[in-house]
């Protein structure tokens, strides 16, 4: 029997936690509307790509549902600075574009969906928090062809260059 993908079970827990595409959430902090759903890279943890009505800032935030109601919950800041660090990511001069195709080391190609930003809290261990700003940028990706699971990861992860062994002795 074969082992199941844990990337598999996690989108599909994902898909079925009640949140829908297109619809307007509602936070203390403002409205946000669902554009994708996403699994976050390095934990397998749900996230959704949210846009703000206010300010048009694209959010990659965790999911989770309360008393059978979704519920965005880690975004705790103000706007403030956040347009800033927003900007500075759109202006920054290594960053994915939106719309284009990345090859993986791996072999396996990736449409870049949006860039967002999440906070930072969400995807950093606790120990590197110090000093770190409280949104990181993060890049929001799928595979082409587009099944599934959409992914979340920060910019620097997905545009660092890997060292590989170009040829693995066979066993």
């Amino acid at each position: 029997m074969k082992d199941k993908d844990p990337a598999v079970e996690a989108w599909a827990a994902t898909n079925s936690l009640g949140y829908k595409i297109g619809e307007t959430y509602k936070c203390f902090t403002g409205e946000f509307t669902l554009q994708h759903l996403c699994l976050l890279e390095a934990t397998l943890a749900p996230f959704g790509l949210f846009q703000s009505k206010n300010t048009h800032i694209l959010y990659a935030l965790p999911l989770d549902v309360e008393d059978g109601q979704p519920m965005i919950c880690g975004l705790t800041v103000e706007d403030h600075g956040v347009t800033r660090q927003w900007t500075d990511m759109l202006h920054y001069r290594f960053r994915p574009e939106a719309g284009a195709k990345y090859r993986h080391y791996k072999g396996s190609l990736y449409q870049v969906s949006a860039l967002a930003l999440c906070p930072s809290k969400c995807i950093l261990h606790p120990a590197v928090m110090e000093g770190r700003p409280k949104f990181q940028s993060v890049v929001v990706y799928y595979p082409v062809p587009g099944d599934y699971p959409v992914w979340v990861r920060p910019i620097d992860s997905f545009m660092e260059t890997v060292m590989v062994q170009r040829f693995r002795k066979e066993e």
